[in-house]
């Protein structure tokens, strides 16, 4: 009885944090439907750790603009996407930073 439970727990945690954010805080549908789903998740991470590598690699001026360009993304993927899935999957697999990475 005891496994169960804990494999139950271990499952409930992975799922909450598999996003680039803390799922149980997720606060719009936007990030309730990448919460919702494993390769939306998967995404998003993959996504925010590019975006912080290649933020930290820039002088500060341009990782400002490329900040500004990332929250316009973001307002964008909102609007047009709110919680369609197939919508947010094509708005992650073609941004330019995720270009390499294979939405399967």
């Amino acid at each position: 009885m005891r496994c169960p439970t804990f494999l139950l727990i271990c499952f409930m945690s992975s799922a909450s944090v598999a996003a680039s954010f803390d799922c149980g805080k997720a606060g719009n549908v936007v990030e309730k439907a990448i919460c919702g789903d494993g390769e939306l998740s998967r995404l998003d991470d993959q996504l925010a750790r590019r975006f912080q590598a290649l933020r930290e690699s820039l002088p500060q001026e341009e990782a400002a603009q490329l900040r500004q360009g990332q929250i316009n993304w973001i307002k964008e993927r909102n609007r047009q996407c709110k919680a369609d899935t197939a919508c947010l999957i094509r708005f992650y697999t073609e941004n330019h930073l995720l270009a390499k990475i294979d939405a399967s």
